[in-house]
């Protein structure tokens, strides 16, 4: 999906990362699913992220942007 898009906006919780993090038990399945599942391997995906794609700040994202046509870049 980032291939396709013309930009992307993400953003990574510490909580993320940390395969240490104490397991709550009465979670429900989707959200014992969204909170756990893939953790181990969170850092490998990041560091490939890293290497692959550019990345700047908001700040100077927001200043690529053309506001009064959202749509136009200065990429």
């Amino acid at each position: 999906m980032m291939n396709q898009s013309d930009y992307v906006m993400t953003y990574f919780h510490p909580r993320d990362f940390d395969i240490g993090q104490p397991i709550i038990k009465n979670l429900s399945i989707s959200r014992r699913f969204k909170s756990y599942y893939g953790i181990k391997s969170s850092r490998k995906k990041l560091n490939k992220l890293l290497r692959d794609y550019d990345f700047v700040c908001v700040s100077d994202a927001a200043n690529l942007i053309e506001w009064n046509d959202a749509y136009v870049y200065k990429l």
